[in-house]
Parts: structure tokens; C-alpha cells; sequence
């Protein structure tokens, strides 16, 4: 989970891991900036000792773009899959052992969804994203670390990198991406890396009711 300066979400995202209920996960955090997502370190959590979750808070003179993060907290990891969990979304607690299950039942090395739920925060409004069955969100994206390891995320790239990525596996014939049904939940805001002023025709708008009730900051939760 790369993050800077997300204090309101950073810590719900944590919450997010720790429910998942897939049980062999760590949570690889690199925070950096003047502006910590965990200004109080590892105190942050309400279990400090949880050996699951690693924190690295760099430097407050660093400012690492997103794709440079990604590439460094994947480096960090143990594990042979690679899971992102951006530090301002929600997923459901299926979700982890879902797409685990889904690169052990196609053999593929990359799976996410192409059609994504998004939350806005300033209206409460909601939409569905809705992208190519050959394509998948990046912030969706479930992959074998070995896949990465010949795939970096473009360092050259502020935003879009996943793009690169998601690209990469589809020429390769190892992408698998499915609907997200309410699996995950994007939120749009003013910090968002990827600025969504204007919303593309991809952007369906959809009944509030349709955002899964155990997402924090939801308005009917």
C-alpha cells in the first residue's frame, strides 16, 4: 500500500486488510512526504505488534511518484502474490482469497476487474465503471509477484503506470479480468492521484444503494 498524506482513509484501508479472510497476507505500507498517511508510526495501529503489517515511512525530503512506490513495496514483499490496496479505497473481505483463488483456477498470472464501483465523496453520488473485458483497474489488480519481477511499473509515469502493466499482460494472454460486482469500492476526492474532475462517458451513474453498506464513509451506512 503506497500512500502519503491519506490520514482520513489510510487507516480504514488497514481495517480492510485486517478483515480480509484470506489468512496467509501481510500488509507491506510505504508512506513518505512531509504529509505521513501514520504521522504516529506504528503506534498508529491498534495492535503495534501485528507482524503482518510492515511500515516504512521515508524520509520527509522524499516524494516518490506512485509507479516508483509500487515498485519498491513489491520489492519489500514476501509473499509470491501481490494484492494492491490503495490506501482511499474499500474492498470487501472476500476479496483477497477470491482473486487468489482466480489466478489458481486460470493459471494466468494477472486477474482484476474491468467494471469498477466508484463513491463520490463531495455529493454522495455513485458510478460504474465500465472498461473493455480486456482491460483492468489498476487500483483492482491481483498478480504473481515472478509476473512483476519482468514487468515494473514504469517509473517515468506520475499516473497510468498501471496501464503499462495491465497492458503488458494482455499481450501476453495472462490478464483475466472479470465485473467487480461490489467487491471493491474506488473513491473519488479531492486528493485523488488521478484527478477525476470530469467523469468520461465510462463513468455510468448508479443508485447510491448500489455501494455495499460496509463501506466507511458511505452516506446510508
Amino acid at each position: 500500500m503506497p500512500t502519503r498524506g491519506r490520514q482520513e482513509y489510510a487507516k480504514q484501508a488497514v481495517e480492510v486488510f485486517l478483515s480480509q479472510t484470506y489468512a496467509d497476507k501481510e500488509l507491506v505500507i510505504l508512506d513518505d512526504g512531509d504529509e505521513p498517511s501514520f504521522p504516529g508510526g506504528m503506534e498508529t495501529f491498534d495492535d503495534p505488534f501485528d507482524d503482518r503489517i510492515r511500515y516504512y515511512c521515508g524520509s520527509v525530503t522524499l516524494r516518490y511518484q506512485i509507479p516508483a512506490k509500487r515498485n519498491m513495496v513489491n520489492k519489500l514483499a514476501q509473499g509470491e502474490i501481490i494484492w494492491h490496496l490503495d490506501s482511499d479505497d474499500w474492498s470487501a473481505p472476500t476479496r483477497m482469497a477470491d482473486q487468489v483463488a482466480r489466478l489458481q483456477e486460470t493459471g494466468k498470472a494477472v486477474t482484476g476487474y474491468h467494471d469498477l464501483l466508484f463513491y463520490r465523496e463531495s455529493d454522495g453520488a455513485a458510478f460504474e465503471y465500465h472498461s473493455s473485458r480486456a482491460w483492468a483497474c489498476g487500483s483492482s489488480l491481483c498478480y504473481l509477484k515472478s509476473f512483476w519481477q519482468l514487468n515494473h511499473f514504469p517509473e517515468n509515469k506520475a499516473t497510468g503506470s498501471d496501464n503499462h502493466f495491465v497492458r503488458a499482460a494482455r499481450d501476453a494472454g495472462e490478464l483475466d479480468a472479470i465485473p467487480g460486482g461490489q467487491n471493491l469500492v474506488a473513491r473519488i476526492h479531492a486528493d485523488n492521484t488521478s484527478k477525476k474532475e470530469r467523469l468520461g462517458p465510462e463513468y455510468r451513474p448508479i443508485e447510491p444503494t448500489r455501494i455495499p453498506h460496509g463501506f466507511a464513509g458511505h452516506v446510508l451506512a
